[in-house]
């Protein structure tokens, strides 16, 4: 058995590759896929199609509604609407076009499927109606002339007569209605009697009660020259009632008027029917449930959102509050790193270089050699320790940052770190002024040395690039290594001193974004705003106060 093929017009192209899917899962065909409604006519004036489905709202100048029409009317196709909304008048204009159905999206497969092979089973009735009914015309016609030319050729029309396949009955005109003149083979075996049992009957003998209600008035129409078909219901000798599709028109034989009716059993078809009903009544439940389903989940999405927009927004102030918090620790950090810094060269630097200053007088004026010796070893030790503080002040909050600047600070972290570990800096600087407060400062020098320190543990590079160059009202800070890299995925921010970095350029509005390929290196790049106004500045409980190396 040939598959049927389904034509699809859809404006998104993934819903409408998603359906061809299904279909095609079902064991239908899709031979073609369209969005506009111009195209699907063209594509049915060529090709044979069995069923369309249509999008309510296509793309295009032609209006969905207007193509469903023509395809329906014109190439006698079956269309079923999807549409994404379930109001009621778009529903009713979808009901008056002539659709087969209506499938609501998101689809339902066994909705769909349902719909479909209700439309094809619906569809193959219809067409097989209308041929029924025009070969019952033919047959009126075809007895209409047998019985004119009945007095030059009887036996023609008696064979032709008893050879039709469906009932038919000759009846005279009579005060009590219509009387069965004669009837054929095919009549006899419907209903279940002999011709003797039928001949001089009233047609009215063989109705149910509810068909012979009009007979009269039918019999004064067809006396008035009226063809007149409609559908009655029959009484078998049996018992039985069955449903009929009666034809019957006005002949003459000779003067005198007669009725020409052809009854067919369509018993199957009012089966059918049924069955097409109850699917349509099944469909259209399921697709009001399905509507109540989607209306309900709205409402709960319209919730869940609110909910995720209010958690959104605490998420964001969480994330500020982070970030001044961050930012906080960092001016805190600093300015304790300056105090003990201060109190370092202030306090016991100054200390240290008094003592010293007073065992070299007291070494002068002792004798004793051995007094001398031990004195040296202090002052070699006092010396040593005044090296090492003057260092520790410098890592902490090194001078140079606050009375020379940035870029100062930076060359002599170089060196700091090219003595230290033996890396290869070089600092390319385009020697512009940085208008920054002491803390941005003190976070730009920071996040750098955070920057080398993680070349110097990770990245086994070899050679190390920093540039430095104002990029209008931005600074920007590039550091590059030819080191190991790694992938995207291990670009995270877990370590506390890339997360404090990153936290505190969102802070400033600023950017901190780094790429790296494995085996080639990695580069990273802070621009921080110069016209930033550090809020947390104002706050701080600190003041700034320069200090002088001893």
């Amino acid at each position: 058995m040939a598959k049927s093929k389904i034509l699809i017009v859809e404006n998104q192209w993934s819903l409408a590759n998603d359906l061809k899917t299904r279909l095609t899962g079902f064991g239908y065909s899709v031979p073609f896929i369209t969005a506009t409604g111009r195209q699907a006519i063209e594509y049915v004036k060529t090709e044979k199609i069995d069923l369309v489905l249509m999008d309510i709202v296509s793309k295009g100048k032609t209006d969905a509604i207007k193509t469903a029409k023509k395809i329906i009317s014109v190439f006698d196709i079956p269309v079923i609407y999807l549409s994404a909304c379930t109001d009621e008048a778009i529903l009713k204009q979808a009901k008056k076009s002539g659709a087969y159905g209506y499938l609501v999206k998101p689809v339902n497969e066994r909705e769909m499927q349902a719909a479909i092979e209700l439309a094809l089973y619906r569809h193959k009735i219809e067409k097989q109606r209308r041929a029924n009914e025009e070969q019952l015309y033919t047959t009126l016609l075809s007895m209409n002339d047998a019985v004119t030319a009945a007095n030059n050729s009887e036996t023609k029309f008696r064979t032709l007569f008893n050879q039709a396949s469906d009932s038919i009955f000759l009846l005279s005109f009579s005060p009590h209605g219509l009387i069965i003149e004669d009837t054929n083979d095919a009549s006899l075996m419907m209903h279940g009697y002999s011709r003797e049992e039928l001949i001089g009957k009233s047609i009215e003998f063989l109705d149910d009660p509810d068909t012979a209600k009009y007979a009269k008035e039918r019999a004064r129409r067809l006396l008035q020259g009226e063809t007149l078909s409609f559908e009655g219901r029959h009484v078998r000798k049996d018992g039985s009632v069955f449903p009929l599709d009666i034809s019957t028109r006005l002949i003459y034989i000779g003067e005198t008027p007669y009725v020409l009716a052809i009854d067919r059993d369509i018993t199957e078809r009012k089966q059918v029917e049924e069955r097409l009903l109850k699917h349509k009544e099944q469909l259209e439940e399921l697709v009001k449930e399905r509507t109540r389903e989607l209306s309900e989940a709205n409402k709960n999405l319209k919730v869940e959102v609110n909910v995720r927009k209010l958690a959104e927004k605490k998420l964001l102030e969480y994330q500020k509050q982070l970030q001044l918090l961050t930012s906080q620790l960092s001016l805190i950090e600093e300015n304790e790193k300056r105090r003990i810094a201060m109190e370092l060269h202030d306090c016991i630097g100054q200390t240290l270089a008094l003592s010293k200053i007073k065992l070299g007088l007291l070494n002068k004026s002792v004798q004793s050699q051995e007094m001398k010796r031990d004195i040296r070893e202090i002052l070699h030790l006092i010396e040593q320790t005044i090296k090492e503080t003057r260092t520790l002040t410098f890592e902490l909050s090194p001078p140079i940052l606050y009375e020379l600047g940035l870029s100062q600070a930076v060359k002599w972290l170089i060196d700091q770190f090219r003595e230290k570990h033996g890396l290869d800096v070089e600092l390319i600087d385009d020697e512009q002024d940085e208008p920054f407060s002491n803390h941005t400062r003190f976070f730009l020098f920071q996040a750098i040395r955070e920057l080398l320190v993680n070349v110097v543990k990770h990245a086994q590079a070899s050679r190390t690039k920093i540039i430095m160059r104002r990029d209008n009202e931005k600074l920007l800070i590039v550091l590059e290594d030819n080191g190991i890299g790694f992938s995207k995925t291990s670009a995270s921010y877990e370590g506390y001193g890339l997360f404090n970095i990153r936290e505190r350029m969102n802070h400033v509005k600023g950017r901190f974004e780094i790429k790296s390929t494995p085996g080639r290196g990695t580069r990273v790049t802070l621009a921080a705003p110069l016209s930033f106004d550090n809020d947390l500045t104002k706050r701080s409980q600190y003041e700034n106060k320069d200090f002088i190396s001893g």
